[in-house]
């Protein structure tokens, strides 16, 4: 894998930076992904987003195959609030700084 992108990504890299849609898009994509297994637990998924500061990983295969992206709002739907909020405040100090 070469790299993801996001809505994010084309906000701030792209549309903020007047840049052309027309450019390739290995422009703005991030090169740096950050993953998880699918034998990992949540625990382990918010842990990781609030030390990488992400508010998305990818869920990979054992085979290292993409199986999806768990985002900061999926954990906010089966989390209770009190640790949901703690996987945002880790994560923030990432968005804070854009």
């Amino acid at each position: 894998m070469l790299g993801t992108i996001t809505d994010r990504d084309i906000v701030v890299r792209v549309v903020a930076a007047g840049e052309s849609l027309q450019q390739p898009i290995e422009r703005f994509y991030t090169r740096r992904v950050v993953g998880i297994r699918s034998t990992d637990t949540l625990q382990d998924a918010e842990k990781l987003m609030a030390r990488e500061k992400v508010s998305r990983i990818l869920h990979l295969s054992g085979k290292n195959e993409l199986e999806g992206v768990i985002n900061l709002s999926d954990i906010a739907q089966v989390e209770e609030g009190q640790r949901a909020s703690a996987t945002l405040r880790g994560i923030s100090e990432r968005e804070a700084r854009v």
